[in-house]
């Protein structure tokens, strides 16, 4: 979570030229709604995550908060049992469809790099998951300025898997045919940068970690649910190959048809 700075007030940043801009694809909705059908294979948040965030974020039934670039709802629902209202915003109308209905959800499709959007009512705090890299320093320094309650925070929420299991090493190989990853490099995942230009400082910060299982087919759909553009393109196209290397070469590592990893 990250919350505004005691040297600096959201009023006296000034955004500092396109250094951060000139990672965002202007394509990044279209990248997004590309993934939809795979998004499903993305790793899921723990269970016990939930639990932590919303102490962290000391929420009660009153809670009102505002989930940015919300995807298909994985934080919204998670989180509506435990306050009052999550406006959810996606520039994605293929990542809406998958999201779940919910009263107390109210879901928006809105391109925040290009759009203004402001919630019916203030609210106590902006959730980000798995996309801070997407949202410019100034779009997200005139949302916080519309919607955000004075003393509220951002949390900025991610997942990702890891191994050292002999599996990785081949599964890295294959994927390593299709991937460059020059692309990846640049990107500001934690959101430090575009953060402290916005005049916020990291507050607090934490991770769980469990033991996480899966088969063949979803290793496959991950694949395709991390990668974005002419990689996507690349994979889909030639997926019966990429499939067959994968089942090959992966199957001798199975335990009771599954891997596994640590999900963190």
């Amino acid at each position: 979570t990250a919350c505004p700075s005691e040297q600096t007030t959201i009023q006296d940043v000034k955004i500092k030229g396109n250094q951060h801009m000139a990672t965002i694809n202007p394509n990044s909705i279209a990248l997004h709604s590309a993934q939809s059908k795979y998004y499903k294979y993305r790793e899921p948040y723990l269970p016990a995550f939930f639990d932590y965030l919303s102490s962290k974020l000391q929420l009660y039934q009153g809670s009102r908060l505002l989930d940015l670039c919300c995807g298909s709802g994985e934080l919204a629902v998670g989180l509506i049992d435990r306050v009052s209202k999550i406006y959810a915003v996606d520039g994605s109308s293929e990542m809406l469809a998958l999201a779940p209905r919910h009263t107390r959800i109210f879901y928006s499709q809105c391109d925040i790099n290009s759009e203004a959007f402001k919630s019916p009512e203030l609210i106590d705090h902006i959730l980000i998951g798995r996309a801070i890299h997407w949202i410019s320093p100034k779009s997200l320094e005139t949302l916080v300025r519309s919607n955000l309650r004075s003393g509220g925070k951002i949390a900025i929420c991610s997942t990702q898997w890891s191994t050292k299991d002999a599996w990785y090493e081949a599964y890295a190989s294959i994927v390593g045919e299709y991937r460059n990853c020059e692309n990846y490099r640049r990107l500001d995942f934690r959101g430090s940068g575009t953060l402290s230009e916005i005049g916020f400082a990291a507050h607090d910060r934490f991770s769980l970690t469990a033991n996480f299982s899966f088969d063949l087919r979803y290793l496959i759909g991950h694949s395709l649910s991390s990668t974005y553009g002419d990689l996507l393109d690349k994979l889909c196209a030639d997926i019966d190959r990429f499939e067959s290397s994968i089942i090959n070469q992966l199957s001798p590592h199975l335990r009771d048809g599954k891997l596994s990893g640590d999900l963190t």
